[in-house]
């Protein structure tokens, strides 16, 4: 039997961004969560994480960044998708296993409720991530893989609080 995950928390920003032409139906449907058709077919989302304070057991995960890359071929809840992992290169070992651990699913949370839709894990690969935040701008760069860039609309709470 295999030993329970260590406890673990953070806190930090992230985004998303996926390839669907209006604001994700995956999100924003009449329709149950994740069940909604994507607007090009198959659901192709990235993920991009910054923890400002973190631990998994006693690893500490402060200012470490993660990328997630997901593709499945048609509503996300119909599953058989196919995910990529980044992990900070800045990570030492016990780092880099517990940001695998949280962002692969495998230590629960809500990555562990993704991991049941993906059904091939194309790899993990430590890599260079820069995290950047200005305003209500986001943006996450992975060399060579992907420039990834966000700006928060407007709310009924105003244009200057965040969102």
């Amino acid at each position: 039997m295999a030993a329970p995950a260590p406890s673990w928390k953070f806190s930090g920003a992230y985004f998303e961004n996926c390839n669907c032409t209006v604001v994700c139906p995956c999100l924003f449907s009449t329709q149950a969560p994740f069940t909604a058709q994507p607007t090009e077919g198959a659901c192709e989302v990235a993920f991009g994480f910054h923890i400002d304070q973190g631990r998994y057991g006693d690893a500490r995960l402060d200012g470490l960044n993660v990328g997630v890359i997901l593709r499945t071929p048609g509503p996300m809840a119909e599953g058989n998708g196919d995910a990529a992992l980044y992990l900070d290169e800045r990570a030492d070992d016990a780092q880099r296993a517990a940001l695998q651990a949280i962002f692969s699913g495998q230590a629960g949370g809500v990555m562990g409720v993704l991991a049941p839709l993906i059904g091939n894990v194309l790899g993990v690969k430590t890599t260079p991530i820069v995290w950047t935040s200005d305003g209500h701008r986001r943006a996450l760069e992975i060399p060579n893989v992907m420039h990834l860039a966000v700006k928060a609309v407007p709310s009924v709470m105003g244009a200057d609080k965040e969102i």
